[in-house]
């Protein structure tokens, strides 16, 4: 179809301001205040940034348009040329159209990528347990059969001739390495017309997490040990006569003991002598490309293929990221102009990016990162041993990346909540005086910080927000037209309710040596706390005035009377007990929150444990799977299949992989 046909932006697809990015993820798109980033959740296309205008034209797409009827509005509303916003939007609209960002309005495509299959069904002689990932040509499953788990990858319908040809140039892949630093083969086969290829099931996390750990932590010794294990299983694969042909990050699992296994072999290419079947694709996925093939591609649109030389560039590329946290170029946001860059080749300097001083890998990586292939590495095996004869510096520094990154962080929130700015004046939207949403939530924040740094002008800040907080409001704890209502968040949370505000306003008190304020506040939550709710989870029932409770009692505050300790018993014992109606295992909602709670209780208040919590510990440890080198939890919800419950996975704290590694109550 035609870009002159009607054109529409799929449901799935976001438009969303950078600064709603971290900082690292914005320097990594080289993303400039005021610009959005476009991108489809479960697409194969990378994010893109456009400006504010390119954004506004790109949402009049949200119902079917042709580009003229779409062009003509946007222009019309804004007093522009049509013509002249046309020349220059279409590299843009032209851009996004093949990147299937913009799709045909009567295409599937325009439909959000889901899975096709549910957990219990079949494929081939394989039982689906779970969806690991769904994107815009495939699927890839956690399957049981054959004795064992698989991991099976599904052609999704209507992808055309490309992925199967992908899927057996993978199969002829794995067969050929028999289970050598990638998968074993397991079989192949059609389910309902769409080809599948069934692998062994292995464990691990992605290269992003496993490097990110030392990084954060300065370990350069394990940093060197685990990019010279990466380039050793690329040489292993050279050595058998393959290219991968996709180099990339999340085409690595990285296990426990730091094995390396190679992932997604669906544009890998023979080196002869060896062959493959099926026909050879071609493309990237990583943000860096060999300036031998990124030249060619800039001119004419033509991607040469990829050699063991540029294998080795891109290789290069990726451990520069994954070591230092940003890619060895700053690239522009358009496509062009990023091609060219790439064509010149080189790298910035490690202390560019944050990154400690090591210049001994610094030069390892730039000689494989060199312009002209002639120059790296004569193969791949020898650019690993370079490596892995890297000296580490003479006095290690722990890297000042992470602390940077938490350091601006820090600064943009004491800018932007100093009294005499504007957020003061004019506060947050409905809700406005929550600790999740508003001013208690600030006044928290800043109380933690004056804590930390022992720090009066901090803690009087608190004060003041929270003073805020404290004034009357009829939108304090609601946002009308969301879910953050009374009826839905209750009188008790002290997330989203009054007890919240009391919280903060005791731990503010003690803090300043107004024992009498404290106390006065701590029996405000407890009174408020009392007030009749059926919710038991940590977010929004009792689970979360009891975690209140112990934050109180760490302290060192007590209600009036023996109202606090009473409560905080009453809840402990209620909480070991019941809470039978929650639907998940997760912190804010589920097991794991109740659990925190009571154990929080126990150890702020010397009290012992409920009985009762070891077996449901033992209860929640054993609902645990495996996933990379940790495990997860699933989750009950009510969005299932016609006649069942959904079981999924989320990320974030309310059902993601760090709901039960929580070292404090915060999101």
């Amino acid at each position: 179809m035609p870009i002159t046909d009607p054109l529409v932006l799929p449901v799935d697809v976001v438009i969303a301001p950078v600064e709603q990015l971290s900082t690292t993820v914005r320097e990594r798109l080289g993303a400039a205040d005021g610009m959005f980033a476009v991108t489809r959740p479960r697409g194969r296309a990378p994010s893109r940034l456009v400006t504010p205008e390119g954004a506004a034209l790109l949402e009049e797409f949200r119902r079917a348009r042709r580009v003229a009827d779409a062009v003509l509005g946007y222009a019309g509303r804004r007093g522009l040329e049509p013509a002249l916003v046309l020349a220059d939007s279409f590299p843009l609209l032209r851009d996004c159209f093949n990147a299937r960002v913009l799709v045909p309005a009567d295409s599937p495509e325009a439909a959000p990528i889901l899975p096709t299959r549910e957990p219990g069904n079949r494929i081939g002689p394989f039982i689906v347990r779970r969806c690991v990932q769904a994107l815009e040509d495939t699927e890839v499953y956690l399957a049981s059969g054959h004795g064992g788990e698989v991991a099976l990858k599904l052609a999704r319908a209507g992808t055309g001739p490309a992925v199967p040809a992908a899927l057996a140039r993978e199969a002829s892949a794995l067969r050929r390495l028999g289970g050598a630093g990638a998968p074993a083969f397991v079989g192949a086969g059609r389910s309902a017309r769409q080809p599948w290829i069934a692998m062994e099931w292995c464990h691990g996390a992605g290269a992003e997490a496993a490097f990110a750990g030392h990084r954060d932590a300065g370990d350069l010794p394990a940093l060197r040990t685990l990019a010279a294990r990466v380039a050793t299983a690329y040489a292993a694969l050279h050595r058998r006569g393959l290219l991968h042909g996709d180099v990339h990050a999340a085409n690595l699992l990285v296990d426990q003991s730091n094995r390396i296994t190679l992932l997604d072999f669906g544009l890998a290419r023979a080196i002869p002598p060896a062959r493959l079947a099926g026909r050879p694709g071609s493309g990237f996925a990583g943000t860096i490309l060999a300036p031998e093939r990124a030249a060619p591609l800039a001119r004419s649109g033509t991607l040469p293929v990829p050699t063991a030389a540029s294998e080795q560039h891109d290789l290069a590329a990726m451990l520069y990221a994954l070591v230092t946290g940003l890619p060895p170029l700053d690239l522009p946001p358009e496509r062009e102009a990023a091609l060219r860059v790439l064509a010149g080749g080189g790298a910035r300097p490690f202390t560019a990016t944050g990154a400690a001083r090591w210049r001994d890998l610094e030069s390892v990586l730039g000689r494989a990162l060199a312009a002209d292939p002639a120059a790296r590495y004569p193969s791949m095996a020898a650019f690993a041993r370079a490596i892995r004869a890297v000296r580490l510096p003479s006095r290690p520094r722990r890297s000042v990346a992470a602390a940077a990154e938490l350091t601006r962080v820090v600064d943009r929130f004491l800018g932007a909540t100093h009294p005499d700015g504007a957020a003061f004046r004019e506060g947050p939207p409905p809700p406005r005086a929550s600790v999740t949403h508003g001013r208690a939530g600030i006044a928290w924040a800043l109380y933690r910080l004056a804590c930390l740094r022992d720090d009066a002008d901090l803690l009087a800040r608190a004060d003041a927000w929270l003073a805020r907080a404290e004034a009357p409001d009829p939108l304090a704890f609601e946002s009308p037209g969301t879910d953050l209502v009374a009826d839905e968040v209750g009188p008790v949370s002290p997330y989203h309710a009054r007890p919240g505000v009391d919280l903060v306003r005791a731990l503010i008190a003690r803090a300043q040596g107004d024992e009498r304020s404290a106390a006065a506040a701590a029996g405000r939550f407890v009174a408020g706390s009392r007030v009749p709710w059926d919710g038991h989870d940590l977010t929004l029932g009792s689970a979360g005035t009891l975690l209140g409770a112990a934050l109180l009692a760490e302290a060192g505050i007590a209600a009036p009377g023996a109202g606090l300790t009473a409560l905080g018993e009453e809840l402990s014992g209620l909480l070991a007990t019941r809470a039978a109606d929650l639907q998940d295992d997760g912190i804010a909602h589920g097991e794991a929150g109740v659990l925190y709670a009571v154990l929080r209780w126990s150890a702020a208040s010397g009290s012992p444990a409920p009985a009762q919590l070891a077996g449901r510990l033992e209860g929640l440890a054993a609902r645990a799977e495996r996933a990379g080198r940790g495990v997860r939890w699933k989750s009950a919800g009510s969005a299932g299949p016609p006649g069942g419950v959904a079981v999924h996975e989320a990320a974030g704290w309310c059902r993601g992989p760090a709901r039960q590694a929580l070292g404090d109550s915060g999101e």
